[in-house]
């Protein structure tokens, strides 16, 4: 009985060994398997949701791009406008002219080959009048014919008539505004090179925007 008793528990004690390595064994599978899973789902969401570095252009929004302006008195008759600081400046008993930095001519003076030049003039015209028909009948005379183009805007309030024209292939281009006050006559005059883009394409404009009579 003795033999017998020793060898059951014998058998029961390893049966119980086993138990406990199987239960430790599938312990640690199991724990060493979900630590895998999630690194796994760790990885897979972290590169799903993070974005791959991209290199950015900076842009320069510090650069002021507006052009500083002088402020022309023409005083004899009470106007003033504006007009870039770095043109030079010329003035004479009828108004003045101004010259863009890049300024050069050609033809003995008569020609312009680079920049601009720009005169703002005024001259007694008493047979003249603010009507549609008498400034185009004065833009034909002053582009010694029909102009290019033309079309009516304001100048201080007033009727005015901007155009176009060329005096010939030896002339340079021309973009005129002109408009009567009384018995004078303004024009607003921008020169370029004949057959080429106006350099500075809003050089008139701004001097018509910013043309205005008394302070």
């Amino acid at each position: 009985m003795n033999t017998s008793d020793q060898k059951g528990f014998s058998v029961i004690e390893a049966l119980l060994v086993l138990v406990v390595i199987g239960i430790l064994g599938f312990t640690g599978w199991y724990v060493y398997h979900a630590k895998q899973t999630s690194n796994k789902d760790y990885s897979d969401a972290a590169s799903s949701t993070v974005p791959a570095f991209k290199t950015k252009k900076t842009v320069n929004t510090t650069t002021d791009t507006q052009s500083k302006v002088s402020v022309y008195t023409l005083s004899s008759v009470g106007a003033s406008f504006s007009y870039p600081s770095d043109f030079s400046v010329l003035t004479y008993p009828n108004g003045v002219g101004v010259k863009s930095p890049d300024y050069q001519s050609a033809s003995n003076f008569l020609k312009i080959s680079r920049g601009s030049a720009l005169v703002v003039s005024y001259n007694t015209f008493s047979v003249g009048s603010d009507t549609d028909a008498s400034l185009t009948s004065q833009a034909a005379s002053v582009a010694n014919g029909t102009p290019t183009s033309s079309k009516f805007i304001t100048v201080a309030g007033l009727n005015a008539v901007e155009f176009s024209d060329s005096a010939g292939e030896n002339a340079d281009q021309h973009l005129d505004v002109l408009f009567m006050k009384g018995d004078q006559q303004y024009l607003i005059d921008q020169q370029f090179s004949l057959n080429a883009q106006n350099p500075y394409p809003d050089l008139v404009s701004d001097v018509v925007s910013s043309f205005k009579f008394g302070s």
